[in-house]
């Protein structure tokens, strides 16, 4: 269980290192962005709802995986869309965003209040 947790803490990490990140005065917003790639989700802490915004309509996919690695749910996107999230328990989350090739773009935690 370490290990797994230590190897997704590694990939989260380096996909960070690729992207910048910013957050509004409230800390409701995060903005993710890899050179040519604009990605932004809110709210952060989410309840019910989280709302991806893709400037460059370059995300194909958005999964959504537990701290020990396991894949809870995946969503077929295509530009911005409001995803749903209501059935997850309350926790923290990552949430990778993969391009259209299936390459992965950036990774980000989301927390379920």
């Amino acid at each position: 269980m370490k290990k797994i947790l230590l190897s997704l803490l590694i990939v989260f990490v380096s996909c960070c290192a690729f992207a910048q990140v910013s957050v509004d005065a409230s800390g409701s917003f995060a903005s993710y962005s890899r050179d040519d790639v604009k990605i932004s989700i809110y709210p952060n802490p989410a309840s019910d709802y989280v709302n991806v915004q893709d400037r460059d309509n370059s995300v194909g996919s958005v999964n959504i995986f537990n701290l020990a690695g396991r894949k809870i749910k995946s969503f077929a996107i295509e530009g911005s869309q409001m995803l749903s999230i209501i059935d997850l328990p309350k926790g923290m989350y990552l949430i990778q965003f993969v391009d259209k090739k299936d390459k992965l773009i950036t990774t980000q935690r989301l927390s379920k209040k």
